[in-house]
């Protein structure tokens, strides 16, 4: 699972975009795959010349789009993830945590690892976003959930974890000797869930962003590539900027932090077992 994270991390791709490469190519064409999943075809073409534009998984080869050779390759690790997910639900190994995969990464993954031999309940991990969460506890095939927020279903309950600041960070070292006018001029990459202008309190537009990137994981690598500054969570960024591949942009302050919480559902773990689990995440 591990491995599939990490791969998703460098492709940039979402669960979702990998649903749809397995439609296009288990049905030949984007028609079939607009019927198929009951969408608009313009709906289903726009996306897949975006996942297009995100990795080199497609090509177009007479007018139509097919996988390329790392495509086929992503795909076969995509369809190996979603096989060890089933067996992870189908399968007797204590609680299921599931959590972003930034936070699983970054967070859970390696806590868990420190904390083994000191915690009595097993957790396995997997990830989605926080919509999926709700579904994933409401069908028992999640026990628990870490996400940022509050849930908003009646039956859910839920106890704060930790929060975490937001920094402007940048690869390049000369970007933190700039006044703040010439650094925002400069190119920078955004969350798609951020709102940059609100973050840094920005009356004035922003010139369009060289990339925006559908989760936090991406967006880092990107950053670390040199495609210029962003905002990004502590959690995903402390270990670049304690190496010093990622300097944190003082001119331009965040005044945010994102709250985390462990939801679970009443009445189906005890007490005790979330005393446990809190005390290793």
């Amino acid at each position: 699972m591990v491995d599939f994270l990490v791969t998703m991390s460098h492709m940039t791709l979402t669960t979702e975009d990998y649903e749809l490469l397995l439609h296009l190519q288990e049905h030949g064409s984007i028609t079939a795959v607009a019927e198929v999943m009951s969408l608009d075809k313009a709906f289903i073409s726009r996306k897949v010349a975006k996942i297009a534009e995100k990795a080199p998984v497609l090509e177009k080869v007479g007018g139509k789009w097919v996988l390329t050779g790392k495509g086929d390759e992503v795909l076969r690790s995509f369809v190996e993830w979603k096989s060890k997910q089933q067996r992870i639900f189908e399968d007797e190994r204590g609680l299921i945590l599931v959590t972003t995969q930034a936070i699983s990464e970054r967070v859970v993954i390696p806590l868990l690892s420190r904390k083994t031999k000191e915690n009595k309940v097993s957790l396995t991990t997997i990830f989605a976003g926080q919509g999926s969460a709700h579904d994933l506890l409401l069908s028992r095939k999640a026990d628990l959930a870490l996400v940022c927020g509050i849930p908003s279903v009646p039956d859910f309950r839920y106890k704060k974890v930790s929060h975490y600041p937001f920094y402007a960070v940048s690869s390049d070292m000369k970007h933190a000797s700039f006044e703040r006018d010439r650094l925002l001029k400069e190119p920078y990459g955004t969350h798609s869930g951020s709102n940059l202008r609100e973050l840094l309190k920005i009356e004035s537009p922003l010139q369009a962003p060289t990339l925006v990137c559908d989760h936090i994981s991406g967006m880092r690598e990107a950053v670390l590539s040199g495609i210029g500054w962003s905002v990004l969570p502590s959690y995903a960024v402390d270990r670049e900027i304690q190496k010093g591949e990622l300097h944190i942009l003082k001119q331009l302050p965040v005044d945010f932090s994102e709250q985390f919480y462990l939801w679970w559902i009443a009445n189906r773990l005890s007490k005790s077992v979330i005393d446990q689990v809190m005390k290793g995440i």
